[in-house]
């Protein structure tokens, strides 16, 4: 059998540790990974980064949840952003260390994405959402989305 979906939001526990562990489970080798770990206030960049550079997780995973992790930053995400390509559904509201670095690598990168909560991330400018002329975003987009 196969892990769809483990929700840990709200506790205490999950660490970085936890994040290393779970990138290595067989079970989470499933398609559709709905990974929910909202408020677990010990997850750093460190486990982000773990979980999106495992073989097994990065292109299974469809759907994340870390809002309200105070530790999470522009280093974590955007390692999501690079390697978890597949995602769906991301939740990062209330990252307040999260910047337009990190959010532009989940705005430039993920093309599947049909969610993007950014609620209460207060260090964001709307330049997260633009592409400048050296990265014009419309011939990638063309190739992605048509």
């Amino acid at each position: 059998p196969r892990l769809a979906a483990l929700r840990a939001s709200y506790c205490a526990a999950p660490d970085d540790d936890t994040l290393r562990r779970l990138a290595d489970v067989r079970a989470l080798d499933a398609p559709n990974l709905d990974l929910s770990l909202a408020l677990c206030t010990r997850l750093t960049d460190a486990g982000l980064y773990a979980l999106a550079t495992s073989r097994l997780v990065a292109h299974a995973l469809t759907a994340l949840d870390v809002s309200f992790c105070p530790c999470l930053a522009d280093d974590g995400v955007a390692a999501l952003a690079e390697r978890c390509v597949n995602l769906l559904h991301l939740d990062l509201e209330g990252l307040h260390r999260l910047t337009d670095v990190g959010a532009k690598r989940v705005t430039h990168n993920l093309w599947h994405l049909t969610s993007l909560n950014l609620a209460g991330v207060s260090l964001l400018t709307d330049d997260a959402f633009v592409f400048d002329e050296l990265r014009d975003g419309r011939v990638a987009a063309k190739q992605r989305m048509l």
